[in-house]
């Protein structure tokens, strides 16, 4: 069925009030996005009745975490839409989705006033598509991945989270096994993808390539022998370079690293 709305919309603050998503008193401080895929709001209203919306609430300034700027939490997602006097950052919760019934939403139209531009809509996509694409690594790998960094590697990563689209796992070539023994320790291969919108993110990747390596040589290792888990290589890739293969091969690592057992280290994600 034809229509205007797609993915990444925003509903007018009136129209939101009027669907009953946000209350009269939040009309200025809060927006409500459309987050159902664009193909699902076209379908026919008896194949998909319902249209699935966030609620954020609007930011006074951009929120310093650029990893909430990039899609890199799995929770929370900040966007920017341009206005008159510059741009107005939003902080939506993927905890706030609800449905709104379709005949209703497309009563209205969407919002003209915001509207979020490619690059966001980007962003906005990958966040959704990663609630449920997100890797299970064994159990003893991540409690020992636990164990010997902490959070210094998860905090390592967040430190290139503008320039970093993406990190990969290859753990021991995909195979998900269980480890007792330190002696025997997991191989693990990361590739740090990075943007190349700027020049400068690939001299900042091959850093953080470098400060990975770095870290798991100090944490991995006793008496120069590898344990627990043992890095076989550290690469940065430009994000043009790194293949539907690759990424079908290897699995994504999304700064929450935890099993099917473990809740997510940073609960603020």
């Amino acid at each position: 069925m034809p229509t205007v709305w797609r993915q990444g919309d925003l509903l007018a603050p009136d129209d939101a009030i009027a669907l009953g998503v946000i209350e009269p008193g939040r009309r200025d401080t809060h927006r409500v996005l459309v987050v159902s895929h664009s193909c699902d709001i076209s379908s026919p209203e008896k194949t998909e009745p319902f249209v699935e919306v966030v609620v954020g609430e609007l930011l006074v300034k951009a929120d310093k975490d650029v990893k909430l700027h990039n899609g890199h939490s799995i929770r929370l997602l900040d966007l920017s839409a341009p206005t008159d006097n510059g741009e107005e950052w939003t902080k939506f919760r993927i905890a706030t989705k609800r449905l709104v019934p379709k005949a209703q939403l497309l009563r209205c139209a969407p919002w003209p006033a915001r509207n979020y531009p490619a690059s966001q809509r980007r962003v906005l996509s990958r966040w959704l598509a990663q609630r449920y694409n997100r890797s299970a690594f064994p159990d003893m790998f991540n409690n020992w991945l636990k164990d010997r960094f902490g959070r210094d590697l998860e905090d390592l990563i967040k430190t290139y989270s503008t320039e970093l689209v993406a990190v990969y796992f290859d753990l021991d070539n995909g195979e998900d096994n269980e480890r007792t023994d330190p002696r025997d320790p997991y191989e693990l291969s990361i590739d740090l993808v990075y943007d190349t919108s700027d020049a400068g993110y690939a001299k900042v990747a091959e850093t953080a390539a470098g400060r990975v390596k770095k870290l798991f040589d100090e944490r991995c290792q006793e008496n120069r022998q590898w344990r627990w888990i043992e890095l076989i290589s550290c690469e940065h890739v430009a994000d043009t370079a790194f293949t539907l293969r690759a990424a079908n091969e290897t699995c994504r690592w999304r700064l929450e690293h935890h099993s099917v057992s473990d809740e997510p280290l940073d609960e603020s994600e």
